[in-house]
């Protein structure tokens, strides 16, 4: 007899390893989502989130995520084995205004992955979740901390 999970969830087991030593078996929710209020001071004169201030949303979101959901603090993991994610590329589109004082539902998701390379999906929505603000695609690289040259990730 199997146990039915909700659709957001699946089981994935991990490897022993620096980056998953404390997890051999994890539920996953493979989109991650939180609420967060748009504060006045990421505003411009109009009273809409300022196009700069999406990347702190999004950035803070996905660092919440990977630390509530999957047990992982990657600045932590990055002192402990030399090497991290960086951010090597933005695309981020914005369509339709985030107000002041507006409650937005942000979604966070891995969308490719391999050795040295992965691409994070990131979505702003409103706090029902029916309307789509901005959406961000983050892509990083695996590289050694000292020197900041491109490495693989095992893992």
């Amino acid at each position: 007899e199997h146990d039915v999970l909700p659709h957001h969830v699946t089981t994935h087991p991990f490897p022993s390893s620096p980056f998953t030593s404390s997890l051999l078996y994890y539920n996953m929710i493979q989109t991650p989502e939180t609420t967060h209020r748009i504060r006045f001071q990421d505003c411009d004169m109009l009273g809409h989130l300022n196009n700069a201030r999406y990347l702190d949303y999004f950035l803070n979101a996905r660092e919440e995520h990977t630390i509530q959901h999957y047990a992982l603090n990657l600045g932590e993991l990055a002192r402990q084995s030399g090497a991290g994610w960086v951010i090597t590329k933005h695309h981020l589109a914005y369509l339709r205004p985030a107000n002041h004082a507006e409650v937005v539902r942000i979604r966070t998701q891995l969308i490719h992955f391999d050795n040295s390379n992965l691409v994070v999906e990131m979505q702003m929505l409103s706090e029902d979740g029916l309307r789509l603000k901005a959406v961000l695609w983050s892509e990083m690289a695996f590289v050694k901390v000292p020197g900041g040259t491109r490495t693989e990730h095992s893992d």
